[in-house]
């Protein structure tokens, strides 16, 4: 399943002081809290999307893709105060179907349509 993760306004300012404690990087970067609707414990890394522990147990990695690890390359480099003023970004994954699977694809759909940082693409 394809899902459109979209960095917004508030999610930029919500991420702002990411990297001040060093033990939640991963946990409190831009990317980690737009999927925090539909991967509760997700946690991400300089390419990739760990989704550890998550809806029915599942632990799993998903590889972003160039232009989100650009992205977060340029997130690292700012200053806090820097980060809010940020061009707004989204980009596309291709989440696993055992994931899906593991969360129900009902419960997905309805996540995503009620999100406003993840929308369903295909």
């Amino acid at each position: 399943m394809k899902i459109l993760i979209k960095i917004t306004k508030n999610i930029l300012e919500r991420s702002m002081m990411c990297g001040q404690n060093l033990n939640k990087v991963g946990e409190n970067c831009a990317v980690a809290l737009a999927l925090r609707d539909v991967f509760p414990n997700a946690y991400v890394t300089g390419s990739f999307i760990n989704i550890e522990g998550g809806w029915g147990g599942t632990n799993d990695s998903i590889m972003l893709p160039e232009n989100a690890v650009c992205f977060i390359a340029s997130f690292d480099v700012k200053k806090p105060h820097e980060r809010p003023l940020m061009r707004l970004f989204s980009f596309e994954i291709d989440v696993p179907d055992s994931v899906i699977e593991s969360i129900g694809i009902d419960e997905v759909k309805q996540i995503l349509s009620n999100s406003k940082t993840l929308e369903y693409v295909g």
